[in-house]
């Protein structure tokens, strides 16, 4: 009875260790003709213009001076490549 129960459990074994049935192997082709091409904006960065800002603490002196740099004046601090400011 032993020796049938030891080749039981040596064919579980090997049977085991046996490769599994082979299955196709599935693949995935897209459909490149029917896709709609996704289109990704940047944002390419624009140097700002040159532009001068002049706080209404500059002396006037200084102010007339600043007025020949040939730069434009303008007049919201933000949209300057350029501030002068006194504190």
């Amino acid at each position: 009875m032993h020796k049938k129960s030891y080749l039981l459990v040596i064919v579980i074994l090997i049977s085991a260790c046996a490769p599994a049935t082979q299955t196709a192997p599935v693949t995935f082709t897209p459909d490149f003709s029917t896709a709609t091409p996704v289109v990704e904006s940047t944002l390419t960065p624009q140097p700002m213009p040159d532009a001068l800002w002049l706080s209404p603490a500059v002396p006037n002196d200084l102010r007339d001076l600043a007025k020949t740099f040939g730069l434009p004046i303008v007049t919201v601090a933000e949209s300057a490549s350029t501030k002068l400011d006194v504190s």
